[in-house]
């Protein structure tokens, strides 16, 4: 489900496909997703998403699973990277599948084993990839969820103006812009679940909205909250706050080493 949101605020679409860790990407060769999902990788030497196959010695691996079909390399298409995949037919519920040696799925292992999940349905896989091979975030310009509607505060001591549900764990670049009326200092801060988190940011009044930007690190379900004050208890003194931003980009982890803190 998307995120719980304040009266006002925008639900981006970017936010229902990180539910199940859907994400558009730019192909490197023609897949053919859209009547049967296909397994595909990124291959990290450029980016783009190819078609996996166990008996291609440059194809061995596993990252998810093509949802649409694009007719050749440069072209955005939807990867699905978690959750439960559904579009299949005649699966076996409760069979282990795995790539194929011509690129497609099936119960048997191919030339290599690349498991790509488990059947919970005839049309539904809930993939399971290799141990190893989890996804985090990394911090980048891309932006993946937003709550921009302007909110304020005019008491001296801090509170809650915005929330977003944390999808996935990593390091997220989270922005917002503040700025301060009337007379005094205006103050923003990143909570997580209630409890101080980033580091204070101010501006003085007067000015116009500023950015502020921290890299800070997050696990799946936390709750990312933007708190607001004033410095003045002059109720026509306040600040302002909008454009609460979460920018990442995804990259291949280790278990031992996925960022928890």
């Amino acid at each position: 489900m998307p995120r719980p949101h304040l009266s006002g605020d925008k639900v981006t679409a970017s936010e229902y496909l990180l539910t199940d860790m859907i994400d558009n990407q730019t192909s490197g060769e023609a897949l053919s997703g859209a009547t049967t999902p296909v397994p595909v990788f990124i291959q990290q030497s450029d980016g783009k998403v190819y078609n996996s196959d166990a008996n291609d010695t440059t194809k061995l691996l596993f990252d998810g699973f093509a949802i649409e079909t694009v007719a050749g390399a440069d072209l955005t298409v939807a990867i699905q990277f978690e959750g439960i995949v559904t579009g299949f037919t005649g699966l076996t519920k409760g069979d282990k599948y795995y790539v194929q040696d011509d690129g497609i799925i099936g119960t048997t292992k191919g030339a290599t084993e690349l498991l790509v999940g488990v059947a919970i349905s005839t049309t539904e896989i809930k993939i399971m990839k290799e141990e190893y091979e989890v996804w985090q975030t990394t911090p980048s310009d891309i932006l993946r969820q937003s709550a921009d509607t302007e909110r304020s505060e005019c008491g001296t001591s801090y509170v809650k103006v915005k929330e977003i549900t944390i999808r996935v764990s990593g390091i997220m670049r989270m922005k917002f812009d503040l700025k301060k009326n009337g007379i005094g200092t205006g103050f923003g801060q990143i909570f997580k679940d209630g409890v101080a988190f980033g580091s204070e940011q101010s501006e003085a009044a007067g000015g116009a909205y500023v950015t502020k930007s921290q890299d800070l690190k997050v696990v799946t379900g936390e709750l990312i909250q933007l708190f607001l004050k004033d410095s003045s208890a002059d109720g026509g003194s306040c600040t302002f706050a909008e454009n609460f931003r979460l920018y990442f980009d995804w990259k291949r982890g280790d278990f031992t080493t996925v960022d928890t803190d």
